[in-house]
C-alpha cells in the first residue's frame, strides 16, 4: 500500500500540478471563447445560456398569459430547496410568457427568465393556491421552487396556459396523437413513476449513498417518484440479482417500461445489462426485445470515469467550466426527472469459454487498461487516479503487440493513414451523429414507443445475438471461440443491405508496437478525458483509438494535457482513430484488458456494435 502510494502519488504530484497549471492557462475558460472555438457549446445551447429573448428568431413566443383584472394578483416566490429559504419575491406579475427556450415572468419592474431546460416538474397546491415550478439552475447548481401564488382561485384560462407548458416541457411534440383539448398538466399530475435504484455504495470516491440521500432523492421526491433501491455487497451483486432475483417474466408480458436508475460508475451498467442477458438466455425470453422496448436505463455517476454520463452532458450549458462530480450528478438527476431518453449503442463480445458479453462503453489494452487496473490503490483520488497513472506510463509504461483486424467502410479506408485521419477529422457530424428520436416516459404510447433506427429493426427478430459482420467477415473466428451456435446467420444478406456503404477488412500488421488500443463507443473516457472528437453513442461504429512506436514520453504527457478537449489528437503523427463496425483482437504479449472499466482475461476477442438498443434518459435540446 505504501509503495503503491509512494509511486502513484507522491511523486508525479508536481509534475501534474505543473502541467495543470500551465495548459489551465492555454485553456478558454468562457462558454463564449468555446462557441468561437467550435468546441462544446452549439449555437442554441449558448444563446439558451445567455437568456436571449429579445430576438423572436431565436427565442420565438409559443404562448402568452396576461393577467387582465386588477384585483387578480400573481406573486412569485423563488426558493432555495435545500435550505428552505427564499431567494427572491416579485409581486404582481401581470404578464407570462411561453417561449421556445425559457419561461419569461413580467411585472412592470423586472423580468424573470426560466430556461426549459431546467424545468424538471411542475404541479399544484391546492391549499395555497399555488402552482410550483421545480427547477436546477444551471448557472448555480441551486436546486429551486418557484411559487406562483394567487390571491383568488385560479383560473381555468391559467390552466390551459400551463397545460400548454407542459406540453412544451415534458412531452414528445412530435407525437399526432396528442391534441390541444388535452390537459397535459393533469396527466403529468397523474402519471405515476416507479423506478428501481440499483447503487453501488464503493463505487468511486465512495460518495454514493450521500449524493444518492442530498441530490437525487429530494429531486426524486419534487417529482413524486417512488423507487425500490437495490445494494451491492461485493463485485457482482447486480449481475447476479438481474440473473436470478429480476422479475423479467412480468415485464416481458407488460405494456410498460421498466426505469432501471444506476448509482455508480459505468460497470454498474454494464453488470446489470449482463445479467439480464443470462437470465433471458436461461428462461428463452428473447434479450434483445426486452432490453430495446422494454428497459429504460438512467446513469448518475459516482464512479471514476463516468464516461456514459460524461458524454450525455457534454453539450450542457457550464460543461466545460464545471464538471465536478455534484454537478454530474445534479444533470444526470434531472435528465431522469424530465424523462426524456434516447438510444445508446450496444456491442457484442466474445471470447472462448466465456458467456456472451455486452459493453456499452469500450474495451482497452495496453497503457489505458494497465493504469485502470493498477491505480485501483488509489482510486479515492477519484478521477485525477488517471492522470497520475498517465505520468507515470510515460516515463516506466512498456508497449504492447497483438493481432488486429477490423472491419471498416470503404470510404474510411484511404490508402494513406493521413488521408484517413483527415477523412474522417472533415466528416460532418451529422453523417455520424444520427438523427434518432428523442421520447418521453409520459407521453401516451410510451408502451409502444422505442427509440430507434430502421436499419435496426431486424437485429431483434429472433432469440439469437443478429452480428452481421462477425458473420461475413470473422466466421471462422466465431467457430474457433464457441459461438457459431449463438450467432445469427440467417438473413445475412438482407442485414447487410440495410447498409448502403461498402465495407472492407483491415489488417494492421503484427509487428507493430503500440503504447495503447482502446475502443470506444462514446467520446470520453472521463469528465476531464476525451477518448475520440469522433465517437457518437449511437452512431453505430466501434471507435479504434490507438497510439504506436515511435512515440516519446513527452508526447504522452503533451496527450494527457490535450485530453480536456482532444482537439489536437490528430496533430500526432502516431495518432489512429478508426470509425469500424466489428473487430478481432489478439493480445500476443501481456497485459491488462477491460472491458467497460472492468478486467477480463487477456486472450483473443471478438467485438461489433449490434446497433442502438439500450435506452438511456438523456437532454433534449430545446
Amino acid at each position: 500500500m505504501l509503495t503503491g502510494l509512494l509511486l502513484y502519488v507522491f511523486l508525479p504530484l508536481a509534475l501534474l500540478f505543473f502541467l495543470y497549471y500551465y495548459f489551465s492557462q492555454q485553456q478558454p475558460s468562457k462558454a463564449s471563447d468555446n462557441l468561437l472555438n467550435g468546441n462544446i457549446f452549439t449555437k442554441r445551447s449558448f444563446l439558451h445560456h445567455v437568456k436571449v429573448i429579445e430576438d423572436n428568431e431565436i427565442s420565438p413566443i409559443l404562448q402568452t398569459f396576461t393577467f387582465q383584472e386588477e384585483d387578480v394578483k400573481c406573486t412569485i416566490t423563488i426558493n432555495d430547496s435545500k435550505n428552505n429559504k427564499i431567494i427572491k419575491k416579485i409581486n404582481e406579475i401581470s404578464l407570462i410568457e411561453l417561449r421556445k427556450l425559457q419561461l419569461v415572468f413580467k411585472n412592470n419592474n423586472c423580468l424573470l427568465f426560466i430556461p426549459l431546460e431546467e424545468i424538471y416538474f411542475i404541479k399544484e397546491n391546492k391549499e395555497n393556491k399555488c402552482i410550483s415550478i421545480y427547477r436546477l439552475n444551471l448557472d448555480n447548481t441551486l436546486r429551486e421552487r418557484i411559487d406562483i401564488e394567487f390571491n383568488k382561485t385560479i383560473s381555468l384560462q391559467f390552466y390551459k396556459f400551463l397545460s400548454r407548458c407542459c406540453k412544451e416541457i415534458f412531452y414528445n411534440n412530435d407525437d399526432t396523437n396528442f391534441t390541444k383539448e388535452e390537459d397535459y398538466f393533469k396527466k403529468l399530475q397523474n402519471h405515476e413513476r416507479n423506478v428501481l435504484i440499483f447503487i453501488n455504495p464503493i463505487s468511486g470516491s465512495g460518495n454514493s449513498l450521500n449524493y444518492f440521500n442530498n441530490i437525487v432523492k429530494p429531486m426524486f421526491n419534487d417529482c413524486s417518484i417512488s423507487y425500490e433501491m437495490i445494494q451491492s455487497k461485493k463485485a457482482n451483486d447486480f449481475e447476479e440479482y438481474c440473473k436470478t432475483q429480476l422479475n423479467l417474466n412480468t415485464l416481458n408480458n407488460s405494456n410498460k417500461k421498466l426505469e432501471i436508475i444506476t448509482i455508480g460508475g459505468d460497470g454498474t451498467l454494464h453488470e446489470i445489462i449482463n445479467g439480464i442477458y443470462l437470465q433471458c438466455k436461461e428462461k428463452r425470453y428473447s434479450f434483445l426485445n426486452i432490453l430495446k422496448n422494454k428497459i429504460i436505463f438512467g446513469v448518475i455517476p459516482c464512479g471514476s470515469g463516468n464516461a456514459i454520463a460524461t458524454t450525455l452532458q457534454k453539450e450542457m450549458i457550464h460543461f466545460i467550466d464545471d464538471r465536478k462530480e455534484t454537478t454530474l450528478v445534479q444533470r444526470s438527476t434531472l435528465f431522469i426527472c424530465k424523462g426524456y431518453f434516447s438510444s445508446l449503442d450496444l456491442w457484442c463480445i466474445l471470447q472462448k469459454d466465456e458467456n456472451v458479453r455486452f459493453a456499452t462503453v469500450s474495451f482497452s489494452f495496453g497503457a489505458v487498461a494497465d493504469i485502470d487496473i493498477k491505480t485501483e490503490v488509489i482510486r479515492f483520488l477519484g478521477g485525477l487516479r488517471y492522470a497520475v497513472g498517465v505520468i507515470i506510463y510515460a516515463f516506466i509504461g512498456s508497449f504492447y503487440s497483438c493481432k488486429m483486424k477490423y472491419v471498416q467502410f470503404k470510404k474510411y479506408a484511404e490508402k494513406s493513414q493521413n488521408q484517413v485521419i483527415r477523412k474522417q477529422y472533415d466528416v460532418d457530424e451529422k453523417e455520424l451523429k444520427r438523427n434518432h428520436s428523442i421520447v418521453s416516459v409520459y407521453d401516451n404510447n410510451n408502451e409502444n414507443n422505442s427509440v430507434t433506427d430502421k436499419k435496426e429493426e431486424i437485429i431483434i427478430s429472433n432469440d439469437k445475438i443478429n452480428c452481421p459482420y462477425m458473420i461475413k467477415y470473422f466466421k471462422k473466428e466465431v467457430m474457433d471461440l464457441g459461438f457459431i451456435n449463438e450467432i445469427e446467420d440467417n438473413n445475412l444478406n438482407q442485414i447487410l443491405n440495410n447498409n448502403e456503404e461498402e465495407e472492407v477488412l483491415i489488417n494492421e500488421p503484427e509487428d507493430k508496437l503500440y503504447s495503447h488500443i482502446v475502443a470506444t463507443n462514446i467520446s470520453h473516457a472521463a469528465a476531464d478525458f476525451v477518448c475520440s472528437n469522433l465517437s457518437f453513442q449511437s452512431d453505430g461504429f466501434i471507435d479504434l483509438v490507438y497510439m504506436h512506436k515511435p512515440l516519446s514520453w513527452y508526447d504522452l504527457i503533451l496527450l494527457l494535457a490535450n485530453g480536456e478537449t482532444g482537439s489536437k489528437y490528430f496533430d500526432f503523427k502516431t495518432y489512429n482513430c478508426h470509425k469500424t463496425k466489428a473487430i478481432y483482437f489478439e493480445p500476443t504479449t501481456s497485459g491488462y484488458l477491460t472491458v467497460d472499466g472492468e478486467k477480463v482475461k487477456t486472450k483473443a476477442m471478438l467485438v461489433e456494435n449490434i446497433g442502438n438498443l439500450v435506452n438511456v434518459f438523456n437532454n433534449r435540446p430545446y
